[in-house]
């Protein structure tokens, strides 16, 4: 059997070549803080929903079941569609990076630098006009002094006062642009948020309000997302080292779920083993479900407890420096992904010829009703995978959104993670599952 060749990983991907997709045919094309937490209390019964639409292209597997909004339970508390995970309920919460993870390096104000490979005087000033710059603007841009260049690669200081002016239409485009170059950090690695929520990003930080104002000022829209990409120019703001790391913190908040099953003693303990013992373990899930069943009672249990040992080990934190430099590198999504069943981490996945071939070997496509543990790679028409995700329950996915170490291990809706990697078309979602399960 042909192991599947890949041609390269670009940011946030990698790329299924052609001869790959024909030979595969319809194989591709078929398709944590949380400690110990047992809350008790009178319970209700689910009321029925399902989950967001996935926009999928027509020939992808669906990731869930079909689509209605999650039903709101108690203040705060929205409950999930029924189906063999049980009676789940859920809460938004906002989790930030420890502030050892602040680097000094990061909170002293520097020149806005853009750097473009390959771009020719013209085409630069043809992206100018593109974004719709203004001729004050451009004259900026293209002034001599500014530019800095070695051989195809051109850097470009700019002033603050001009990254100001940049409408947020324009700043998408020039920053669309500047993502394709690793260099330019915040452009390829964005801050963002769900643009449907842009006041909790800040809710509680002690960010003072002239500069969350001021942020809010150069924020722009990639799909349903709000991103920021001007640090420089908001530090330069912020005299004070405590708040200028009180700020980069809050920028990089995530909006994750906290998820818990309800038990009750009319719960089928049977399926719920079956759904939540995937892989070998309902020996250790079975006991603990049926340590909540009592008369009378509903008793809530973090899912976290019910995940794979890799899963919950890492929920709602942050990569380690204990964990070594080298393997920073490469806790990625994909990484994350087919290392959800494993007792120790595969170091492996971190190369994507392995990630590809693994895919390949050890799971098939599949189709229907999703499962825990189920993968979920949301490729482009033109085959580049630009993420992947494990499927929990219901939209639930178990989610690792980049390379950084500032990108933590969090549970999302699909809708959600969709909205961090939005695309000017549907991505077909793509569904695989270890040939060891059923």
């Amino acid at each position: 059997m042909k192991t599947p060749s890949v041609q390269g990983r670009p940011p946030g991907g990698f790329v299924l070549s052609r001869g790959l997709i024909a030979a595969l045919g319809a194989f591709i094309l078929a398709p944590w803080l949380v400690l110990w937490l047992v809350v008790r209390d009178l319970g209700a019964p689910a009321a029925a929903s399902a989950t967001p639409t996935v926009p999928a292209a027509a020939a992808s597997a669906p990731a869930a079941s079909p689509a209605q909004a999650p039903t709101r339970s108690e203040e705060g508390t929205l409950r999930a569609a029924s189906g063999p995970w049980g009676n789940l309920v859920y809460t938004r919460i906002l989790i930030e990076p420890p502030e050892e993870m602040v680097g000094r390096s990061h909170q002293t104000s520097q020149p806005t630098r853009w750097l473009f490979e390959g771009y020719s005087a013209e085409e630069l000033t043809a992206l100018w006009h593109s974004a719709g710059l203004p001729p004050d603007l451009i004259a900026q841009l293209d002034a001599p002094e500014r530019r800095r260049i070695s051989g195809n690669r051109t850097e470009i200081l700019v002033p603050h006062p001009l990254v100001r002016a940049l409408t947020p239409g324009s700043r998408a485009i020039l920053y669309a642009a500047l993502a394709a170059f690793p260099a330019n950090e915040l452009h390829a690695e964005p801050f963002r948020f769900r643009a449907d929520a842009i006041d909790e990003w800040f809710a509680g930080s002690n960010v003072a309000p002239h500069i969350i104002e001021l942020v809010k000022s150069l924020l722009y829209r990639r799909g349903p997302a709000l991103l920021f990409s001007d640090l420089e120019v908001v530090l330069a703001e912020i005299p004070s080292f405590t708040d200028r790391t009180t700020l980069i913190k809050t920028l990089a908040r995530k909006s994750t779920l906290l998820v818990r099953l309800e038990v009750d003693e009319n719960t089928d303990i049977d399926a719920l083993s079956n759904y939540w013992g995937r892989g070998l373990r309902s020996k250790d899930v079975r006991p603990l479900l049926e340590s909540l069943r009592r008369p009378g009672v509903a008793t809530r249990i973090d899912i976290t407890h019910l995940l794979p040992r890799f899963a919950r080990a890492r929920l709602y934190s942050y990569p380690s420096s204990g964990d070594g430099a080298s393997a920073l590198a490469y806790m990625d999504c994909h990484w994350t992904a087919l290392n959800f069943f494993n007792l120790e981490p595969n170091s492996k996945y971190q190369y994507i010829d392995v990630v590809s071939a693994t895919l390949f070997q050890d799971y098939r496509s599949v189709t229907g009703k999703s499962a825990l543990g189920d993968i979920l790679l949301f490729a482009r028409k033109d085959g580049t995978i630009v993420h992947s995700s494990v499927y929990i329950a219901d939209d639930i996915v178990f989610t690792k959104n980049g390379v950084s170490e500032a990108a933590p291990w969090i549970l999302m809706n699909l809708a959600d993670v969709l909205a961090i990697y939005p695309a000017d078309e549907p991505f077909d979602i793509q569904r695989y599952r270890l040939k060891s399960l059923p």
